[in-house]
């Protein structure tokens, strides 16, 4: 199975971007300060995530036969309207998903707008502040970043799973819950020390 160019290459991104974090956390000659690592981290990763899954949802839309995902790409609808269309499509699907996966992922949707946009759209603030964002793109930490790795890892495998047949019968595999442990990207020590 080919996977898409773009759908690569966002992928990819986010492996180095994460991967370069902790380089950079483990480097044994660079000392760095976490608050602005994580913050920097957190930007980049909202534009490549958004990126990455969007380009899955529109995949998933080209292979899709009873348009379920019409309301999320017809262009007429709110953000917000569009992240719930797309829960129920998930649903639709057969696939059981988290709902407040889809409250954080539109979160992340309003940040990479704001990052890309360099601007800030009063509902898309109360709405992050409401799911426990800050609403000054340098406030954000490694919780934040911690949760953006959690709804990427989420969005994608609902995705992959939109796919992939439940053995046995004509649809979609369900799936669980994954834990937030799981997708955890953990801060490690580097091999190599100062002294």
């Amino acid at each position: 199975m080919s996977v898409p160019e773009f759908i690569d290459t966002y992928s990819d991104d986010v492996i180095y971007l994460l991967e370069g974090r902790t380089a950079l956390l483990t480097h044994p000659l660079r000392a760095e300060l976490n608050e602005l690592l994580d913050a920097s981290t957190c930007r980049l990763l909202a534009i490549f995530m958004i990126g990455g899954i969007e380009l899955m949802l529109a995949d998933w839309r080209a292979k899709d036969h009873n348009d379920i995902l019409n309301v999320y790409f017809d262009g007429k609808h709110e953000n917000g309207e569009r992240v719930a269309a797309l829960c129920t499509a998930f649903q639709t699907a057969g696939i059981t998903v988290e709902p407040e996966v889809f409250k954080d992922y539109l979160a992340i949707k309003y940040l990479r707008n704001t990052i890309v946009h360099h601007k800030w759209k009063e509902h898309e603030k109360q709405w992050l502040e409401q799911r426990g964002f800050p609403t000054d793109t340098r406030k954000l930490t490694k919780e934040h970043l911690d949760r953006m790795v959690h709804v990427n890892q989420n969005m994608m495998f609902y995705i992959f799973l939109t796919s992939v047949p439940a053995p046995g019968s004509n649809q979609t595999a369900k799936t669980i819950k994954l834990d937030k442990n799981t997708t955890r990207p953990p801060d490690e020590t580097g091999t190599l020390r100062l002294r």
